[in-house]
């Protein structure tokens, strides 16, 4: 309702998403079903936070504490939540799909065949899937790893940049790096054109970092100093003139 109200009140379009735990069963349906026919989400993404097990449910801090067999067991299962959250038909994308990883679980290469079952399945589905900054936070990739966006890029699997932020400070975060990472990867198949998803990040006098969303918002350009490598311009001149129409810019109308 309060969101709602925000678009009421300042006329900018906000979407709103739900993320979601799969399970298959008929007491999660009805739920999830409910929930939807409630909130009318715009958009749903599917995830994998925790691992069920003989009506136990564990999350990663919980594998990590797990013996080395059962995390070998609960880690087989997790990737086949994955792909059945895939196979389900009912979501946008896919988030996070090496959540794992953040407590060190799942690098290996023994996992290789399970990562290239879940891409060929997700591929099968056409769901896709999220470019995840959020692991920045923890590592030197995002969600999911170079390992695995190779395999996506080898299967086309279409991909959305997402910062899961929950913060208003990380909005926007990493993009830039995500999606070089990305390309350098083979990655070409994104959600969107690059001129109208990707955020130009750039740094303020007192060195914060700051990812404009809308270039039009911002009126102190004098404050900002261009550190982007991806050759979108923060700026212009009108004789010189351009066609490329990006979302922000008025020049070529």
């Amino acid at each position: 309702k309060r969101i709602d109200e925000l678009q009421s009140a300042t006329g900018v379009k906000i979407l709103k998403g739900m993320e979601v735990d799969f399970f298959n069963n008929n007491e999660w349906r009805k739920g999830f079903e409910e929930a939807i026919l409630y909130l009318k989400p715009d958009y749903l993404i599917g995830s994998a936070h925790f691992v069920e097990q003989d009506g136990i449910l564990f999350n990663s801090h919980d594998l990590k504490k797990a013996t080395s067999i059962e995390q070998q067991k609960l880690l087989t299962r997790y990737w086949q939540n994955v792909r059945a959250t895939a196979n389900s038909g009912l979501f946008d994308f896919l988030a996070h799909i090496d959540l794992m990883k953040k407590v060190g679980l799942g690098s290996e290469d023994s996992w290789v065949e399970e990562e290239f079952k879940t891409v060929q399945a997700i591929r099968a589905s056409g769901v896709m899937v999220e470019l995840n900054t959020s692991a920045f936070k923890h590592g030197d990739e995002p969600y999911p790893s170079k390992r695995i966006m190779k395999m996506m890029a080898d299967e086309n699997v279409k991909v959305i940049l997402s910062d899961d932020a929950h913060d208003v400070k990380r909005l926007g975060a990493d993009f830039v790096r995500a999606y070089d990472m990305a390309r350098s990867c083979g990655i070409n198949n994104f959600y969107g054109d690059k001129v109208y998803t990707m955020p130009i990040t750039v740094k303020l006098k007192n060195d914060e970092d700051f990812a404009v969303l809308d270039l039009m918002s911002k009126k102190d350009f004098y404050n900002i100093i261009l550190n982007d490598s991806t050759k979108t311009r923060i700026s212009l001149k009108i004789q010189d003139g351009c066609d490329n129409r990006c979302a922000y810019c008025i020049i070529p109308y």
